[in-house]
């Protein structure tokens, strides 16, 4: 441990370095993800069954038509800017956002958490994840 203050001591410039990226690696994280955390297929059944939680959609219509989760709303990411705030009225009531593969949910969640949603999550993985775990889907 003495070792390591005096390393400290003697490289300050590297170490608040290193402070700084860890800092910088975090916020873009978070950024990212826009604030939102990913959820498995797991959490995401809890937390449908124990908080009612809403299912957003945001892939194109047509992939929507093809098959989808139940109970799902769809609203393509071009439109959820402007559909945002007629979702819920409760904004802490749950949300997952899910896409195909889990690429257009980061946008999503920035989205919603802009307009004032405290509880965003996205589907890890997205509707291929839910496939794969033999989960209900509408078709």
């Amino acid at each position: 441990m003495q070792q390591l203050i005096e390393f400290a001591a003697n490289h300050m410039i590297l170490v608040a370095a290193l402070g700084a990226a860890i800092v910088f690696i975090i916020t873009t994280e978070i950024r990212l993800r826009g604030g939102a955390r990913s959820i498995s297929t797991h959490e995401t059944v809890r937390l449908i069954n124990d908080r009612d939680a809403i299912l957003v959609d945001v892939r194109d219509s047509n992939e929507y038509k093809t098959a989808h989760i139940l109970n799902a709303r769809n609203i393509p990411l071009a439109r959820l800017a402007d559909d945002a705030n007629n979702l819920l009225k409760d904004k802490s009531r749950p949300i997952i956002v899910y896409c195909r593969s889990g690429t257009r949910t980061n946008e999503a969640c920035k989205i919603l958490t802009t307009a004032g949603y405290q509880n965003v999550a996205q589907l890890k993985n997205g509707f291929l994840a839910w496939q794969e775990a033999n989960l209900p889907i509408e078709k």
